[in-house]
């Protein structure tokens, strides 16, 4: 086999040999992993119930009991297996006899499920049912490590390992009973194989690469992205090889295929089928099906599949592309933004991380490898891309597999900055983040970045999960209790028990216009005097029909007394004559 010419291989350039890990550099990534347990096992203790784990905890414990055949099957199972053996230990409080199982809707089933959780009982069953997912966001610090140390070195590794540790948003959902943190470390290390493979494509990276191509998969169904994305790689690497044997570049295909439909028929609930001529058909015509989805979908129409793949994956493809209102800068838009999520990471992403990024940008790409900055560039843009694409546009955690590399890229900075000697503005920059961060701990889901003013005033950029996703109860709670607030009335969104916070009286509930059935008028008129507690999803209005969504505008002209948790907005009207 003839070596690759000397512009190929200035392309594939490696970077040079790094030293052995030593015990003390092990001494620092465990205190760092204990410091990240902690403070992930703290918040899952501390932050209330979000809007959709109790659905997830359903669909769990059924896979764990070998009956997850409820709608919507849009959640692979990888968060299930991890996770499920913990709820189903510790029993669900609602019999199979309810009439909400008529439904066989898991969001109607766990609405009457939370109905039935004694209160007392509520916090220590999240709490222990939470932790295994402590997994994803602790191996993806190791790995954003580890990568880190063949691309900048072991001080940079380790602090590009620390960002990722106290980054607001990742924290923030790292602890609760959810896929964002799975499908980041798995989206993470597919790249982080294809990688390792692109680099010396033998047969045992390509079986690696052919594992993380399956737990990507396993993990969320957006991760399919990651198919064509690995098939390209192996291709695009034996182009780059022309004297490569075709049939090893074959062979390298039909692994990754292989792993793949063997992992998906074993991960997957319910009987192999193969699909009907009628729904294949129907997703052929539909017009938001994608064109690589067109492409593949003639293999669809032989191949069986598990029941659960192909209806979660069904789900995918018209809940993608179906018009959804979305709530960005201080309006509502019914089908979505392009935009969204680049504005989201603007508002979310810490301004200390966006500023070491721009100086990352502006001198790295001269000097890293050319593959190497294709893995590191390639990767966010795709995701993001795809998401901006969807019509699924509930908040910047949707897009969270694309920070790693945004943090890969910074730690390259770092060590940029070392090398020149500049390590008095670096220690300048931590003091910064820590300042900017840590405030928003525990309740990192709600943070902003110090561009945009301040939490209280966040709502003029964005809603939804990027500020509340139903989290902030006990922090309201605590919030009365310190003022002496003896009696406040409640909208809240999410699926916490707010009886398990206030005692009788304490709380009128007002229950959100989510149709006439529920609203007396099409705004609420608060009344001077009283505290009113209005939750920020339920302030936008973007989740109610058109005639409603200024059901709440009344508040929207009005200053905050305070936004415990971030999530809840308090307010209270000026009584009459003052």
């Amino acid at each position: 086999m003839l070596p690759a010419s000397p512009s190929i291989q200035l392309r594939l350039a490696t970077h040079p040999p790094k030293p052995p890990v030593t015990a003390a550099e092990l001494r620092w990534l465990g205190g760092l992993l204990a410091v990240l347990a902690a403070l992930l096992a703290y918040q899952a203790w501390r932050v209330g119930v979000t809007a959709d784990e109790p659905s997830h905890l359903l669909s769990a414990t059924l896979y764990w009991e070998g009956r997850d055949r409820l709608k919507p099957q849009d959640m692979p199972p990888l968060i299930k297996i991890v996770g499920g053996w913990v709820p189903r230990w510790l029993g669900l409080p609602l019999s199979a006899s309810h009439p909400s199982w008529k439904t066989e809707h898991e969001w109607n089933i766990s609405t009457a499920m939370m109905e039935a959780f004694p209160p007392p009982r509520i916090q220590s069953f999240f709490f222990w049912s939470r932790l295994p997912m402590l997994l994803f966001p602790l191996a993806t610090a190791v790995l954003l490590w580890w990568w880190g140390r063949q691309l900048c070195g072991p001080a940079a590794a380790l602090l590009t390992a620390a960002i990722f540790a106290t980054e607001p948003t990742a924290l923030g959902h790292g602890a609760l009973f959810k896929n964002d943190l799975a499908a980041t470390f798995a989206y993470l290390g597919f790249w982080y194989a294809a990688w390792r493979y692109w680099r010396q494509p033998d047969t045992a990276r390509a079986w690696w690469l052919a594992a993380a191509l399956l737990a990507a998969c396993l993990a969320k169904f957006s991760m399919l992205i990651v198919v064509p994305a690995g098939c390209a790689v192996i291709l695009a690497r034996a182009a780059l090889r022309p004297r490569s044997p075709a049939w090893r570049t074959a062979a390298h295909l039909l692994v990754a295929f292989s792993v793949l439909y063997a992992g998906v028929c074993l991960a997957f609930p319910g009987s192999m089928r193969t699909p009907h001529p009628a729904e294949v058909e129907r997703l052929r015509d539909y017009a938001g099906t994608p064109a690589v989805v067109r492409v593949a979908l003639p293999l669809a129409g032989w191949l069986p599949a598990p029941r659960g793949f192909w209806e979660g994956f069904r789900s995918l493809v018209f809940s993608n592309a179906a018009p959804a209102p979305v709530y960005l800068l201080g309006k509502v838009w019914p089908a979505g933004h392009p935009l969204y999520f680049l504005v989201a990471l603007a508002v979310k992403v810490p301004l200390t991380l966006l500023v070491l990024l721009l100086a990352s940008a502006l001198v790295l790409f001269r000097r890293l490898p050319a593959g190497t900055t294709v893995f590191l560039v390639l990767p966010p843009v795709l995701y993001l891309a795809a998401a901006s694409a969807s019509s699924l546009q509930l908040g910047v955690r949707l897009v969270l597999p694309a920070l790693p590399f945004a943090l890969l890229l910074a730690g390259c900075g770092v060590q940029e900055m070392v090398r020149r000697g500049r390590t008095a503005a670096l220690a300048i920059g931590c003091v910064l983040w820590l300042a900017e961060t840590l405030p928003s701990f525990p309740y990192g889901i709600s943070f902003t970045n110090w561009g945009t003013g301040g939490t209280h005033r966040a709502l003029a950029y964005v809603g939804d999960s990027n500020l509340d996703w139903g989290h902030g109860l006990p922090a309201l709670a605590r919030f009365t209790r310190e003022r002496g607030i003896s009696r406040i009335r409640l909208a809240y969104f999410g699926m916490d028990q707010p009886n398990r916070y206030f005692g009788p009286g304490q709380y009128e509930f007002l229950i959100p216009p989510w149709g006439p059935e529920w609203a007396k008028d099409t705004r609420l008129r608060p009344e001077p005097g009283v505290y009113y507690a209005v939750s920020a999803t339920l302030l936008t209005g973007a989740h109610f029909a058109p005639e409603y969504r200024d059901y709440y505008a009344a508040f929207r002209r009005l200053r905050p007394v305070a936004q415990p948790g971030g999530g809840i907005l308090v307010y209270r009207l000026p009584e009459s004559g003052r």
